[in-house]
């Protein structure tokens, strides 16, 4: 009965610390132990005067899935990241219970409980760095960095695995090497699953990095010139009218002559995202190169007013500590053109045409 207690409880630490060193934290450590410790005394004190004494495959696992309450008060964590971490700390003790039931069987030990206890001791202590460094470096990345699809994957995984175990563990005769082979079996195909996932999240997280370089400008965080070009193709194929605003910032090189270029690409910066702010309800605004700017208005056309952004621009770089203005070139599609070429170059000509007559003005 002793053996059997710490075969358990040994089993329980395992799990609760894989489950706190994999999870979001809540609460300070120490409340996480007294919760989880006053949580188990009450289970240990109900099960006992309840009278559960059979290891039944379906009180365990009832009795473990009861300490997902105090886990989810514990740990900032959604139900669906909570099962797939607990999942996987069940499948690594029960893996390892299971191979330790196996062996103690075919040794032969006299006292059963006392060989599962000490070949568990013993595999705990062979596997748990090793398990320790792959649950940190791989399962974490894929826990935290997988897309939802491949979350909701990761959680049946984790199911099967267990799910499987248990098969494996309350179903099978231990008494042959053939139920050994299948739970060693079983966790090759665990570990080559979750590495797996692991490199199918690396791949997908390098494939981000790629497009936001290649689509994404690195000054402004906003879309480029290649992004431009791709959504103009995709709303031209589509039929879909839009109109293209060709922005130059006035002036650039008097900020950076009166200051430096750091302030001036903060002046970039700033102008961007000013921008995007009140376009925010017309369309999409990308940094085409240098101090020019293009914006494709596909919502709300009839309402846009370009004095009106024009003012609202002037009033939102208010707050940097000067606005030299800018000027802005407009083509429609498909009255004016019927390729992304043709539209940037006439709204690039609009814009220049603005930037002279400015000068003159000026001059004047």
């Amino acid at each position: 009965m002793l053996f059997a207690i710490l075969n358990s409880l040994m089993v329980l630490i395992v799990n609760l610390f894989f489950t706190h060193i994999l999870s979001k934290k809540k609460k300070p450590t120490l409340t996480v132990f007294l919760v989880i410790f006053c949580f188990t005394l009450l289970l240990a004190l109900t099960v006992y005067f309840v009278g559960i004494k059979d290891e039944t495959t379906f009180r365990i696992v009832i009795i473990g899935l009861i300490y997902v309450f105090p886990l989810k008060y514990l740990y900032d964590m959604s139900l669906k990241k909570l099962f797939t971490v607990v999942l996987y700390s069940w499948s690594y003790t029960m893996i390892v219970n299971t191979i330790a039931y196996g062996l103690a069987h075919i040794i032969g030990f006299v006292d059963l409980t006392l060989g599962v206890f000490i070949i568990q001791t013993f595999l705990f202590l062979v596997s748990f760095v090793v398990i320790l460094k792959f649950s940190m470096k791989k399962f974490s990345v894929v826990l935290n960095k997988a897309s939802s699809n491949n979350q909701y994957l990761l959680l049946f995984l984790g199911f099967t695995i267990f799910c499987t175990v248990i098969i494996i563990r309350y179903y099978l005769s231990p008494n042959t090497w053939m139920f050994l082979a299948l739970i060693i079996l079983l966790s090759n195909v665990a570990i080559s699953s979750y590495l797996m996932m692991h490199q199918i999240v690396k791949l997908k997280l390098s494939l981000d990095t790629i497009n936001r370089i290649a689509y994404k400008d690195m000054l402004t965080g906003i879309k480029n010139r290649y992004s431009l070009l791709e959504d103009m193709d995709n709303l031209i194929f589509s039929h879909k009218s839009f109109s293209v605003l060709f922005m130059d910032l006035d002036n650039l090189k008097d900020i950076n002559d009166s200051y430096d270029h750091l302030v001036g690409d903060n002046y970039i910066k700033q102008f961007s995202v000013s921008a995007k702010k009140l376009l925010k309800n017309f369309g999409e605004i990308y940094r085409f190169a240098g101090d020019e700017f293009v914006c494709l208005i596909t919502k709300n056309i009839e309402r846009f007013e370009l004095d009106i952004f024009k003012c609202n621009l002037h009033d939102e770089m208010l707050s940097f500590s000067r606005f030299n203005g800018v000027s802005i070139g407009f083509a429609v599609y498909p009255d004016d053109g019927s390729c992304s070429s043709d539209l940037i170059n006439l709204a690039d000509k609009a814009m220049y045409q603005e930037k002279r007559s400015k000068c003159r003005v000026n001059s004047n």
